[in-house]
């Protein structure tokens, strides 16, 4: 669970590929995850809700998204420049 974190709650970039799976962000101040620069790998089965001012799910990169569910989040639930299926 990663909640009640000033920036992110999970924050993925550069080169990396990581599976994100089954994970809680909630009452962080920025984004619940977020994906920058080349980042990529799975991120599936989380959770998203309550982040400040922020975004459940931000990503600008393309990490395959599947079964996440995001709600109540300040700025929006899932901001998707990498065009990738929620």
């Amino acid at each position: 669970m990663c909640t009640g974190n000033r920036q992110h709650g999970i924050s993925v970039d550069g080169q990396a590929q990581p599976v994100l799976e089954a994970n809680t962000c909630r009452d962080n101040t920025h984004a619940g995850i977020a994906y920058d620069d080349h980042a990529g790998g799975s991120l599936r089965q989380n959770s998203c809700s309550g982040n400040d001012i922020g975004i459940g799910i931000a990503a600008t990169a393309t990490p395959a998204l599947s079964g996440n569910r995001a709600g109540g989040n300040r700025t929006s639930d899932v901001e998707d420049a990498g065009h990738n299926t929620a």
